[in-house]
C-alpha cells in the first residue's frame, strides 16, 4: 500500500500489528531493485502489512521516522518501532529480520523499555 499523510495515522498509529515501511523517492537509482524485493517479500509475509511511503509527497511520516537517505526501511510492531535501516536489504537478509520480528516477545519488549527509561523519582 502506497501511505499518504492522512493513511499514515489510520494505518500506522491505529493499529497494533507487524508493520513495514519502505520510505522511497523515485528519483533513487536502485528504487526498482529494492521495490521488487520488497513485493517478493511481501508476498511470503502477508500477515505483515507493507506499506511504501513517498518521502518526496509525504513528508510527514518521513519527518517522524527521521529518514535521512532512502530507501530506508522501517519495522514497527505494536506500535513499536523496532529496527530500521537506510539501503537497500538483499532478499534473504529481509526476510530472516522480518522472521525474527514475529518470534519477539513483545511483553518483554515492553518491559525493556519500561527498564530503559530513566529514574527522575528521586531527582531534584
Amino acid at each position: 500500500m502506497h501511505l499518504n499523510n492522512v493513511q499514515y495515522d489510520e494505518v500506522v498509529m491505529a493499529q497494533n500489528d507487524t508493520i513495514t515501511l519502505n520510505f522511497w523517492a523515485p528519483w533513487y537509482a536502485l528504487y526498482t531493485q529494492f521495490s521488487s524485493i520488497f513485493e517478493t517479500v511481501s508476498d511470503v509475509f502477508s500477515d505483515i502489512a507493507f506499506n511504501k511511503v513517498n518521502v518526496e509527497t509525504e513528508e510527514t511520516p518521513a519527518h517522524l521516522f527521521q529518514v535521512r537517505s532512502t530507501p530506508t526501511i522501517t519495522f514497527m510492531r505494536d506500535g513499536i518501532t523496532l529496527f530500521s535501516h537506510a539501503g537497500v536489504i538483499p532478499t534473504d537478509a529481509l526476510k530472516k529480520r522480518l522472521a525474527n520480528l514475529q518470534e519477539l516477545d513483545m511483553a518483554q519488549v515492553r518491559q525493556d523499555l519500561l527498564n530503559a527509561q530513566p529514574n527522575t523519582e528521586n531527582q531534584i
